[in-house]
């Protein structure tokens, strides 16, 4: 339910929210905020994933 890049929920009597900007780096293809863009010197501004779905054997999904 939570559409960001990274949650963390801790117990406790009282809400307390914190925000923060990702400290990764933004995909060219996907946008998402991934720590292995660039990993791929043949393709810096790609993630991982995107690397795989371009370039290999693409990734399992479970669903669209």
């Amino acid at each position: 339910v939570f559409i960001t890049s990274a949650i963390e929920l801790v117990p406790g009597d009282k809400l307390h929210i914190s925000v923060m900007p990702s400290s990764a780096t933004k995909c060219a293809r996907c946008w998402h905020w991934c720590d292995d863009v660039g990993r791929n010197t043949a393709y810096a501004a790609l993630c991982g994933r995107c690397v795989l779905n371009l370039h290999g054997a693409g990734e399992t999904r479970a669903a669209a």
